[in-house]
C-alpha cells in the first residue's frame, strides 16, 4: 500500500510545476483578429515596421510612451502619461486589482508585485498617489509573502527561474524603500529583507551571466526577468547590485537581437505558447524588442519589462547592441549554449542534498527526478508544502513516504509525468540571411518526454512560420505539451547553416501520470502566409517574396481541413519519422524554380524504419544523419553540443566566465559580471 501512495504522491507533489494551466488564449488558428491578407495579416494592430520607426532610442521611446498614454486606460498607460511628466493619477480600479492579487497570493501575483513597486519608485520621484492608493500599496508590500520558508497559505509558484528572479526584486526594492518598517508576514523589518534578498539576485545574475537561462530564449519568460532586472538597475541603491542587473539586461538583449529576422524572434525556445509560436507578432518579448530596436508590430510601452524600461534613467540598453540589432548580413551564424546538464551538477558546485540549491534545483526544471526527490520531500516537511492546493488530493498519505534518503532509490527505474520539465543543457544554433532564418535545439534530449520547449523553426515572415511537434494534446491551449506549444516527444535535431533534420522516435508508453501519446507528428505550414506553394514527392516547398523553404515528410502526410482558407497543417500518422527543412533565397539559388528544381534533383534517400537520412542538400553537400551517430556533411563530422556560451561575429565567450566583449562598428562592449564591468568604447582598430 505505502508503495501505491508513493507514487502517487510523486506525480502529485511536481503536477503544479509539470502541467502549466491553460491560459486565456485563443482557441483556434487563425486567431481573433487576423485575416488572410498575406500583406495585411492583423488590420487591428499598427503596422509592422521592418525599417525603425524612429531613428534614435529617446525618439522610440518617447513615440511609444505617448502612443500608449493615448490608447491604453489601465494601468500601463497611466504609467506612461506618469513618465512623460503629465500631472495624472493613476486609477484606484488599478490599486484594486493589486490588492486582489497580492492578498490573494495567487499564481502570478508577483507580476502584480513587481508592477506595485514600479508605481511605488516612480511616486516617489514625482508624487501622483494619493494618500490613500500610497498607504493601500504600502500595506501590500509590507503583507506579502516573498518566499516559500516564509509563514502563510498561498497557491503562488516560486520555483521557475523568471518567478525566482520576481520575488527577490519585490523583495529587494521594498525592503529598501521601507528599510525600518516591520514587514507583517514574517515580523522582519524591511533593512533585513533587502539584505536578504541582495544574495539571492546576485548568485541568480551570476548564473545567468556564466551558464545563460535554463528557460533559454523564451519569448515568454525573457519579459518577465527583464520586468525584474530592469527595475533593479533602475531603483538600486546599492552600485555593484544595479549594475549586475545592467550587465544581465544587456546579456538577454544580446540573446534576443542576433536571433531576430526583421522583428521575429524566431529561434529555439526553452519555454513557449502556442500563442507566442504561431505568429512573430504577438510574443510577450515583442513589445519591448520593437521599442529597442525600432522593428516589428508596433505596440506602445506596455508590459511589466517595458515599462521598467521606459522609467529608466539610469539604464540604456547599449548602443553597440541596437547597431548590432539592425546589422543584416549576407550570412550570419550564431551559435550559443545554454544550462547545465542534470548529470554534471555537481560540477558546478550544487548538490541535491542542500535545502540551498533547492531553489536552483527547481529553476532547472528538475522536479521529480531520483536526486531530488528525497530534498524535495523534507522542503515540503518544513515548509508545510503538503498543505498547498496543489497537494491536496494526497490528504495525509504523504505521511508513510519514507524520510531516510531512500525515496529516489525506490522511484529511479519509475518513468513519471512530471520529468518532462527538465530543461537541462541546451547547444542551439542560428542560420540568419537578410531574407530568412532557421534555428533550432541540437540533439537535445531526444526520444524523451518535452514540455514546452519549441526544438525548431523556419522564419521567412512574421505569419510565413514553419516548424514541427510531436503534440501533447488535440487543444490548441492545453496543458503543455498542447497541439502547438512544446514536444510531447523530443525529436533529434541536427542543423547546418540552412539545412535542418528532424527525427522522430516516439515511444508510446505512457509515463505514470501521463494523459495521451500520440502517434503522429505534424507541421505548421500556413500555406496563406506564402506568395507560392507547390507539393511535389513528400516536399512541400514554399516561397515568401525572395526568401524560399522546402520541407520533406519522409512518411505521407495530409493537410488538417484541407479546403480551408487558412489550412495550416500537414499531418504524417507514424511514431517514426524524418522531417527535412532546407531553406534559401534569390541571391543564393535564383529563382524559385531554381531552387525548387535543385532540391527535387538532389540524391535522398530516408529510412523510416532505421530513421537514417542521406541529403546531398543543393549548396551543402552530401549530408547524412540518424537517431544515432554523428551528423555529417561530405563526411566531415558537424558537431551537436560542446558549443561556447556565445560564439557569433559579434562576440565569442567562454561558457561559465560570465565575459563577454561585444563589438560592432568600431565600437566595443565589455560585460564582466566577475569585475562588474560594464563598459562600452571605442574599439581599436583591427581588433
Amino acid at each position: 500500500m505505502w508503495k501505491k501512495y508513493f507514487l502517487f504522491f510523486v506525480v502529485l507533489a511536481v503536477s503544479f510545476s509539470a502541467a502549466v494551466p491553460a491560459q486565456a488564449k485563443p482557441k483556434a488558428y487563425p486567431f481573433k483578429g487576423m485575416t488572410l491578407d498575406i500583406e495585411n495579416p492583423r488590420p487591428d494592430l499598427p503596422p509592422f515596421y521592418t525599417e525603425s520607426y524612429a531613428p534614435t532610442y529617446e525618439e522610440r521611446m518617447r513615440i511609444a510612451l505617448e502612443w500608449t498614454a493615448k490608447n491604453d486606460r489601465g494601468w500601463n498607460g497611466a504609467m506612461a502619461r506618469i513618465i512623460l511628466g503629465n500631472d495624472v493619477s493613476i486609477s484606484d480600479s488599478s490599486i484594486e486589482s493589486f490588492e486582489r492579487k497580492l492578498t490573494d497570493r495567487t499564481d502570478c501575483a508577483d507580476f502584480s508585485a513587481i508592477r506595485v513597486i514600479t508605481t511605488l519608485y516612480l511616486n516617489k520621484q514625482k508624487q501622483f498617489l494619493s494618500r490613500d492608493q500610497y498607504e493601500r500599496l504600502k500595506r501590500l508590500i509590507l503583507g506579502f509573502k516573498y518566499w516559500y520558508d516564509e509563514p502563510g497559505g498561498d497557491t503562488m509558484i516560486f520555483w521557475t527561474e523568471n518567478h525566482q528572479m520576481l520575488f527577490h526584486v519585490i523583495e529587494y526594492l521594498s525592503g529598501q524603500m521601507f528599510p525600518g518598517e516591520i514587514f507583517t508576514n514574517n515580523g522582519k523589518n524591511g533593512r533585513w529583507h533587502s539584505e536578504h534578498a541582495r544574495s539571492r539576485i546576485m548568485t541568480w545574475l551570476e548564473r545567468r551571466a556564466r551558464w545563460g537561462f535554463s528557460e533559454w530564449d523564451s519569448n515568454v519568460y525573457y519579459n518577465e526577468d527583464l520586468g525584474a532586472v530592469l527595475n533593479l538597475a533602475q531603483f538600486a541603491d546599492d552600485k555593484v547590485v544595479a549594475r549586475s542587473a545592467a550587465i544581465v539586461a544587456d546579456l538577454m538583449f544580446f540573446d534576443m537581437v542576433v536571433d531576430l529576422q526583421h522583428g521575429v524572434y524566431g529561434t529555439s525556445h526553452g519555454r513557449a505558447y502556442a500563442k507566442d509560436s504561431l505568429t512573430g507578432r504577438d510574443d510577450d518579448t515583442h513589445g519591448i524588442l520593437t521599442m529597442v530596436t525600432g522593428i516589428g508590430q508596433f505596440g506602445g510601452s506596455g508590459g511589466m519589462a517595458s515599462t521598467a524600461l521606459c522609467a529608466s534613467d539610469r539604464y540604456r540598453p547599449s548602443q553597440v547592441i541596437i547597431d548590432i540589432s539592425h546589422d543584416n548580413p549576407p550570412e550570419l551564424i550564431n551559435k550559443e549554449r545554454h544550462g547545465i546538464p542534470l548529470d554534471k551538477i555537481t560540477d558546478y558546485g550544487l548538490s541535491f542534498k542542500k535545502k540551498r540549491d533547492l531553489a536552483t534545483l527547481l529553476g532547472m526544471g528538475i522536479y521529480a527526478q531520483p536526486q531530488i526527490i528525497d530534498l524535495f520531500i523534507k522542503a515540503a516537511d518544513k515548509y508545510n508544502w503538503w498543505d498547498q492546493p496543489y497537494l491536496k488530493d494526497i490528504g495525509n498519505a504523504h505521511k508513510i513516504l519514507p524520510r531516510n534518503g531512500t525515496a529516489g532509490k525506490m522511484r529511479a527505474d519509475i518513468e513519471l509525468e512530471s520529468d518532462r520539465t527538465l530543461l537541462g543543457e541546451v547547444d542551439k544554433v542560428t542560420y540568419r540571411t537578410p531574407d530568412y532564418m532557421l534555428s533550432s535545439a541540437l540533439d537535445y534530449r531526444p526520444g524523451t518526454r518535452g514540455n514546452q520547449q519549441h526544438i525548431w523553426q523556419a522564419t521567412l515572415s512574421p505569419e510565413a512560420i514553419v516548424f514541427t511537434t510531436n503534440p501533447g494534446s488535440l487543444r490548441l491551449h492545453d496543458r503543455t505539451p498542447c497541439y502547438w506549444g512544446g514536444q510531447n516527444r523530443l525529436p533529434r535535431v541536427a542543423q547546418y547553416k540552412n539545412l535542418a533534420f528532424i527525427l522522430y522516435d516516439i515511444n508510446m508508453k505512457k509515463a505514470l501520470g501521463e494523459r495521451r501519446v500520440f502517434d503522429f507528428t505534424h507541421a505548421f505550414f500556413p500555406k496563406w502566409a506564402f506568395d507560392e506553394v507547390r507539393e511535389v514527392d513528400n516536399w512541400i516547398i514554399g516561397r515568401r517574396k525572395d526568401a524560399y523553404i522546402a520541407l520533406y515528410s519522409a512518411l505521407p502526410y495530409d493537410w488538417k481541413a484541407p479546403e480551408s482558407p487558412g489550412v495550416h497543417d500537414a499531418v504524417a500518422k507514424g511514431t517514426r519519422q524524418i522531417w527535412i527543412c532546407q531553406m534559401g533565397n534569390k541571391s543564393q539559388y535564383g529563382s524559385f524554380d531554381e531552387f525548387r528544381n535543385s532540391v527535387l534533383d538532389a540524391q535522398l534517400a530516408a529510412n523510416v524504419e532505421e530513421l537514417t537520412v542521406e541529403y546531398d542538400a543543393p549548396g551543402i553537400g552530401l549530408s547524412k544523419f540518424a537517431w544515432n551517430g554523428p551528423f555529417t556533411i561530405d563526411n566531415r563530422v558537424i558537431p551537436l553540443s560542446g558549443f561556447k556560451r556565445v560564439e557569433n561575429p559579434y562576440c565569442t565567450a567562454e561558457f561559465n566566465t560570465g565575459v563577454y566583449i561585444i563589438k560592432h562598428n568600431m565600437r566595443r562592449l565589455t560585460l564582466d559580471m566577475k569585475n562588474f564591468i560594464r563598459k562600452e568604447e571605442a574599439s581599436v582598430a583591427g581588433e
